[in-house]
């Protein structure tokens, strides 16, 4: 036997007790509970639930009084058998968690003895793998950096050097390195010294191709030059020779260009004595056409203002015409308005009473809403110990044979799980 399991049965008989005398008092209250559901069958022939009284007389207003003292009295005992049944689950449950909390911190103690023991030798073990494993990579990572910097990044850091820098850096790469200089990695170094050779002599090739095709373009240029210089000379001649050509050209243009100016002014000037005689005998024309015009337009403004005169006069009688309508149509809609909004204000009367009524309607049932949420948390937290412990009381009646006697307490305890289950589906 354990000192754990000794522990536990020399608390049990202790925390036992008190749980045997709360079971005592459910087991009593539940047997209240089952002579008040057993009476119900007599209390529905007796007084049934959906009568209806005829209170308007002192023999139906008795019926009604005594009525509700039958249903009344058994529900006020019950809530009464109700508490007296959960005080004693209520109490049980902080019995049990005030002795497990107890025992809980005794049994730490020893735990944590050990405990200690072993998270400090696993922390002193964690601590020196560490510490070897940095070491390691430590010494890995030199041995890395070694073969870089001797072979792995000695071609990118050639590039761009001479052809005679890199042939250099090939021959001095060439002899064989000492294997026990890189350890475990000689073959990763003898690798990357193959690989670094190869890509040296491809970049000398490259480099050499590359400095001899620079050398033969700048021979190419220097003969290009000179090519130059003598097309440069050949065409400043030329461009000479033209120039004197352009120069008699541009002779010959201007005597051509002042013997066409003279005869242009001569034309210039017979053209103007032309249009002088043409401008006198249109101007003639002109005044006589705008006698003519005078005249027509004086006769048309006379016959216009007899026109006018007469289309005023109509106008007048059409507007006073118009104004009539008008006034009439005016009654006649402010009549209606009238009417219209008579019928609209009645309306929209009934319609705010409606509303009113309407609102006062989902206000109440808001409010019952809003009881019915907030009491369904205190319900639900009321309802569950005692659910609880009528389940431990019924396992304990099975065990003890007290469930024959009560053969009731399983449709109690499961219409109580079912309510449970439901308001916790519906509260917020």
């Amino acid at each position: 036997m354990t000192e754990q399991t000794t522990i536990l049965e020399a608390e049990q008989p202790q925390a036992a007790a008190p749980i045997v005398d709360a079971l005592q008092t459910v087991q009593t209250s539940i047997a209240e509970f089952s002579k008040v559901q057993a009476g119900l069958t007599e209390l529905r022939a007796k007084h049934p639930a959906d009568l209806v009284c005829d209170v308007t007389t002192p023999a139906g207003m008795k019926e009604a009084i005594a009525g509700r003292a039958a249903w009344r009295d058994p529900r006020i005992a019950l809530e009464q058998m109700r508490k007296a049944a959960k005080a004693p689950v209520l109490q049980l449950g902080k019995l049990i968690d005030s002795t497990a909390a107890t025992l809980e911190s005794e049994l730490r103690i020893g735990e944590d003895n050990y405990d200690g023991q072993i998270q400090a030798e696993l922390t002193r073990k964690a601590i020196a793998k560490a510490q070897a494993e940095e070491a390691e990579r430590v010494r890995v990572q030199a041995v890395k950096d070694a073969i870089a910097q001797q072979y792995t990044s000695r071609p990118a850091r050639m590039f761009g050097k001479s052809a005679a820098d890199i042939q250099a850096a090939i021959i001095a790469m060439t002899p064989d390195f000492q294997e026990f200089a890189f350890a475990e990695f000689a073959d990763d170094a003898r690798a990357a010294q193959t690989h670094a050779l190869e890509a040296l002599r491809a970049m000398y090739a490259t480099q050499k191709a590359t400095e001899e095709r620079e050398a033969e373009q700048a021979r190419i240029a220097a003969e290009q030059a000179e090519q130059a210089r003598i097309l440069a000379a050949q065409r400043a001649a030329f461009e000479a020779e033209q120039q004197a050509h352009r120069d008699e050209l541009e002779r010959k243009a201007a005597a051509l260009k002042a013997e066409h100016d003279a005869r242009e002014a001569a034309e210039r000037a017979e053209r103007a004595k032309v249009e002088a005689a043409q401008r006198a005998e249109r101007e003639q024309i002109a005044a006589e056409q705008k006698a003519l015009d005078d005249a027509k337009r004086a006769e048309a403004d006379r016959l216009a203002a007899v026109e006018r005169a007469r289309l005023d006069a109509e106008a007048a009688a059409e507007r006073e015409r118009v104004d009539r309508a008008a006034a009439e149509a005016r009654a006649a809609a402010e009549a209606l308005a009238k009417q219209n909004a008579e019928k609209a204000a009645k309306e929209a009367k009934a319609e705010r009473a409606r509303l009113v009524k309407e609102q006062e309607r989902l206000a109440a049932e808001a409010a019952a809403a809003a009881r019915l949420n907030a009491l369904a948390p205190r319900l639900l937290a009321a309802a569950k110990p005692a659910v609880s412990a009528l389940i431990l009381f019924q396992t304990h009646a099975v065990e003890t044979g007290l469930a024959e006697q009560l053969p009731g307490l399983p449709g109690i305890v499961s219409e109580l799980a079912a309510a449970i289950a439901a308001v916790e589906g519906t509260a917020p």
